[in-house]
């Protein structure tokens, strides 16, 4: 079964301010494509925070030429709809996607999904941290975080190296055995994007 491994960075706050696109694809238990493409955000949210940049050192002007997500999007699609979708920590990387769907209307695809911080709890229960960067050097595994071609190639890692300890190859059993939940995105669920649900959650509060 193939598995894609995703990566976004964003150039503020909003999820959706996509400016980096990281993939890695699994098939068999190895690595067989990897993608780590430049990304300018959509205009409406283009502004990079400060805070961001220092995270992931892109530039305002090192987008300036790049693809926006919608023109990126067709050729990478294919990674995407119908299949199984990783990434560590899905909360974010699978609503950056969503948003950033969302604001180009372009219809979110059906897509089940992992996260390999689940897997990592499940498959290592015993260590002391499952943050990606310090989880992979646990693994073996250098790589420049923030990259996110390299952080989705740190997360195929993760399930790769999930596979061999449990001896396991099938992501579904594998995910079974150790009581990691595969959920799912629909077309037709209702979606809001994320900063509107940071607003009301915050207004809830006061």
């Amino acid at each position: 079964m193939k598995i894609t491994c995703i990566d976004f960075e964003t150039a503020n706050p909003f999820w959706g301010s996509i400016c980096s696109v990281g993939a890695a694809v699994i098939e068999n238990g190895n690595i067989t494509e990897s993608i780590s493409e430049l990304i300018k955000p959509h205009p409406e949210y283009a502004v990079f925070n400060r805070d961001n940049v220092r995270v992931h050192r892109i530039k305002p002007e090192m987008v300036r030429n790049a693809p926006e997500f919608n023109m990126f999007y067709p050729g990478f699609k294919h990674l995407i709809e119908g299949g199984l979708i990783a990434a560590h920590n899905t909360s974010f990387d699978i609503d950056c996607l969503r948003d950033v769907l969302t604001i180009y209307g372009i219809p979110i695809p059906s897509f089940e999904y992992i996260c390999t911080c689940e897997l990592a709890k499940k498959a290592w229960p015993d260590e002391k941290t499952y943050k990606l960067k310090a989880f992979s050097r646990m693994l073996g595994h250098e790589f420049r975080h923030h990259d996110a071609g390299e952080d989705a190639i740190a997360a195929a890692n993760i399930i790769i190296k999930a596979m061999e300890k449990t001896g396991i190859s099938d992501i579904r059993k594998m995910a079974e055995s150790l009581g990691v939940k595969i959920k799912q995105v629909n077309p037709e669920d209702e979606y809001v994007l994320s900063h509107i649900r940071w607003k009301k959650k915050k207004s809830i509060r006061r």
